[in-house]
């Protein structure tokens, strides 16, 4: 972020003295470095379980099967077309049809 407001921004954005009257360039500062006891909220707890195989394996079917569907949905496809076999099958075992 520091390069992009220091090279690129000024270069996209109008100056302040030209004919358009354009704002000031933004100048990026990072963010506050987090006091040292302050909590961390996206960490896991030390009791939590770990996740397990089979739940790892479902959430990446679940993953593959939407974009899977999000693709074949944006292309139209059909079932029936020789073309998308293969993808129509991947989308099968995503959801469980074929263990």
């Amino acid at each position: 972020m520091s390069w992009y407001y220091r090279v690129s921004h000024p270069r996209l954005c109008r100056p302040v003295d030209g004919p358009h009257g354009a704002p000031p360039v933004p100048h990026y500062a990072p963010a506050p470095a987090p006091a040292p006891d302050a909590p961390v909220d996206d960490a896991p707890a030390d009791d939590a379980s770990q996740e397990t195989a089979l739940q790892r394996e479902r959430r990446w079917r679940g993953m593959a099967r939407g974009a899977l569907e999000t693709f074949l949905t944006r292309i139209d496809a059909d079932r029936d077309d020789e073309d998308f076999e293969e993808l129509f099958f991947a989308l099968d075992v995503c959801r469980g049809a074929y263990p």
